[in-house]
């Protein structure tokens, strides 16, 4: 990557971008990570590679992002000390996670002080006051979720039962008599003989159909989520501006919303459309229109007319609730 689309941009935008990136760390410190863009990328000439997840010494794994050692550091956990399974997990999730970049220094960081999953995280960016972006017609502060492959894994059947992302996206491939792992890391649905008849017998094509429901269920759900966000949107938009308004009622459907569009933002953001986590996915999206609703009550409620009940059809083009 040699472009971004970010201004001003900064060099952070190139941690998982190429396997010249650790030492530059250890050369530059801190300094790194808020340092112009274009300077330190014209420095990049290689791609992520293999040194990114192994010990050239021995070709063991490592950890050479610093982001994922620190979070672990503080939640207590000596990454040092997981064992080969786990770490043909970690080595994935030193990129394919949620993060941000801290407000004065950039330096990237995981948000898991309080945990890894979307209520945990978001109760953190509360904590710390932060958000990503400003919406630019509710003028909301909002939090922007970043590909959390990892948070969404955990806790699903496959991590339950020890199953590492290697182990679904890198399978075993077996060439003649040789047994080898594959680099090719793309869905399980594009080798489904290596990677999923291992465990399920059924036969790749019974096994792509459960796949398929699955992740449908989790789009409809999605689509629902993203149509009450919309229409609460379209709600305080209307009311911002209408001096009638109870303000503070205002504000706390914003809050609300706010809330809502993250849940509904973590889910999207994920690699999966579900299937690594569906009932955590579900929940999630459940929460976010349930939120989405409360905060559609509570611009009502600030400009003093009831809330109509609507149908699922006839709310996806709810129009904004208007003082009479």
């Amino acid at each position: 990557m040699t472009k971004t689309g970010r201004k001003p941009a900064f060099a952070v935008c190139l941690t998982c971008k190429s396997t010249q990136v650790p030492q530059t760390i250890v050369n530059m410190g801190d300094a790194y990570y808020s340092a112009p863009f274009k300077e330190v990328a014209a420095t990049m000439t290689e791609s992520i590679g293999c040194s990114d997840c192994h010990n050239p010494a021995d070709m063991s794994l490592r950890i050479t992002r610093p982001a994922l050692r620190e979070a672990f550091q503080r939640m207590g956990k000596d990454i040092d000390k997981v064992s080969h399974q786990e770490m043909r997990t970690l080595v994935c999730a030193q990129c394919h996670v949620e993060y941000y970049f801290e407000k004065d220094t950039k330096k990237l960081r995981f948000p898991w002080d309080k945990g890894t999953d979307p209520e945990q995280v978001y109760a953190y960016s509360q904590e710390i006051g932060f958000s990503d972006w400003t919406h630019a017609d509710t003028g909301n502060a909002m939090v922007k979720a970043q590909h959390p492959d990892y948070e969404m894994s955990m806790g699903g059947v496959h991590q339950t039962a020890g199953l590492s992302c290697a182990d679904c996206h890198m399978p075993f491939i077996v060439e003649g008599n040789v047994k080898y792992t594959s680099h090719w890391m793309t869905s399980p649905l594009k080798h489904m003989e290596e990677a999923c008849t291992v465990c399920h017998r059924r036969g790749v094509e019974e096994l792509k159909a459960r796949v398929f429901y699955t992740q449908d269920r989790v789009k409809e759900a999605l689509d629902r989520a993203g149509w009450a966000n919309a229409k609460v949107i379209k709600a305080l938009v209307a009311a911002k501006n209408n001096p009638r308004a109870d303000q503070a009622k205002l504000q706390r459907a914003m809050a609300l919303q706010r809330e809502a569009q993250w849940y509904w933002d973590w889910v999207s953001a994920a690699n999966d459309m579900g299937f690594h986590n569906p009932q955590k996915a579900l929940s999630t999206l459940s929460k976010s229109i349930d939120l989405a609703q409360e905060a559609y009550a509570k611009v009502a409620e600030a400009l003093g007319v009831p809330e109509p009940q609507l149908s699922r059809e006839e709310a996806k083009e709810r129009p904004a609730p208007q003082n009479q």
